[in-house]
């Protein structure tokens, strides 16, 4: 769920729905969101592995299905308890990561296993402060 702040994003229209584009820092990654007209929050269009934007307008180019979409992200997004579980097992993961008793070569001594871990323990703070935003936005969107 993103806040509508739309400033400096191109916004398009379709069908009734607003849909927009949001590039990562730094990086290739894009994520397209919509929200129905006059509607303050959008969610994220997951079409598959990696939406481009003609997935978002054959999304968009039926109507029934979007607002279904929508509806659903949103009320999953606005579970407070799912947000609140999954912040605890972030932090909790947060904590393990940086404890002295982890071990990031674990029962294998795989090169590849090892640099993976090693980035998820870096991410992991980030990975807390987006946990504490989904329960912000969880409770604002509850209420």
């Amino acid at each position: 769920m993103v806040a509508s702040n739309m400033a400096t994003m191109h916004e398009h229209e379709l069908n009734g729905f607003v849909y927009y584009c949001k590039h990562g820092a730094g990086s290739w990654n894009s994520n397209w969101y919509f929200r129905p007209e006059g509607a303050a929050l959008s969610v994220n269009c997951v079409v598959g592995r990696k939406a481009v934007r003609r997935d978002v307008e054959a999304l968009l180019d039926r109507p029934e299905v979007a607002m279904r979409h929508y509806r659903e992200a949103v009320a999953r997004q606005a579970d407070i308890a799912a947000a609140v579980a999954a912040l605890e097992w972030t932090k909790a993961r947060h904590a393990w990561l940086h404890s002295r008793d982890f071990d990031p070569s674990g029962t294998t001594n795989s090169a590849s296993e090892v640099r993976r871990v090693l980035e998820e323990a870096a991410c992991s703070a980030e990975e807390v402060k987006r946990a504490e935003e989904a329960v912000t936005q969880a409770k604002q969107a509850f209420f």
